[in-house]
């Protein structure tokens, strides 16, 4: 969805579309966020054996529960991390997608792999959050942009700032269910750190926000054929599920756990809404 999110504001800025560059674009990236569950599970399982809740979204546990694959698993991410950055780069060689999405590949594959992995752990040296943030809300819609448009430019700039807010949200929506275990093996989050009231009012904030950013570029000619208007009606959609979790301060982890996955609901949502209006407004 973010990557369609991102070639789609390509082509309503009035870039031409090419299916074999887009199609190839998505491949990378599709390739280097797939590769990232694996990884992440692999080196999680490491650090959390005991696989104690099940989760709607973030983790399967299945490498707690089946050790026995965990080799399995870190081959496969590492497989598929080659497989992108050697995709990403042949086809720049090629000049069938710009440089700049091999850039963002080589990135995105960095940041996947690093947020669990030592010795850099990202996600126990407090930097979890910004690395889903960057990932989902910017790497992610910017490939899309890059490879329609062939560069990012201040309008794609912009609407990137509410997009990483919502991917700020979608990390501390993941982690809040984890507290405890993540407590406990030492890693170093926001939740951790704050606690989950403090999480869930974080997520509100950010709601709004992003929300608030888009009201905000109405007022700009970002782009002349998208009514900015509409996404902020769209984005009332995780305001709504941030405040239901406000009010309802889940302490628990099943609550915790149920909530968090309503605002992940709400964010895949809303980029439904957008992809679909955006889609239309290209017809």
């Amino acid at each position: 969805m973010a990557y369609s999110l991102g070639a789609l504001l390509a082509i309503l800025s009035g870039s031409p579309f090419d299916p074999t560059s887009v199609v190839i674009g998505y491949l990378v990236i599709f390739l280097a966020d797939l590769s990232t569950h694996y990884s992440n599970d692999y080196f999680d399982s490491a650090m959390n054996p005991s696989g104690e809740h099940n989760k709607m979204f973030g983790g399967s546990r299945v490498l707690s529960e089946h050790p026995e694959l965990r080799a399995t698993s870190r081959l496969i991410a590492i497989t598929l991390v080659i497989l992108s950055v050697s995709l990403a780069s042949l086809s720049a060689f090629m000049r069938l997608i710009p440089v700049e999405l091999m850039v963002i590949a080589v990135t995105a594959n960095l940041l996947g792999w690093f947020y669990s992995a030592p010795p850099i752990r990202l996600s126990t040296r407090g930097l979890g959050e910004f690395t889903i943030a960057l990932g989902t809300g910017f790497l992610i819609p910017a490939a899309g942009y890059v490879v329609v448009k062939g560069q990012l430019d201040t309008s794609f700039l912009l609407l990137a700032i509410p997009f990483v807010m919502y991917g700020f949200m979608l990390a501390l929506s993941l982690e809040v269910s984890d507290m405890e275990d993540d407590l406990r093996v030492g890693k170093s989050n926001l939740v951790v750190r704050k606690g989950r009231r403090f999480a869930f009012s974080a997520i509100l904030a950010l709601s709004v926000l992003a929300t608030l950013a888009f009201s905000v570029y109405t007022k700009e000619a970002i782009y002349s054929t998208v009514d900015l208007a509409i996404v902020a009606a769209f984005s009332s959609v995780p305001v709504v599920a941030g405040l239901i979790g406000v009010i309802k301060s889940p302490e628990t982890r099943d609550e915790a756990n149920r909530f968090g996955s309503a605002n992940v609901i709400a964010l895949f949502l809303f980029n439904v809404l957008m992809v679909a209006y955006l889609t239309l407004l290209t017809l």
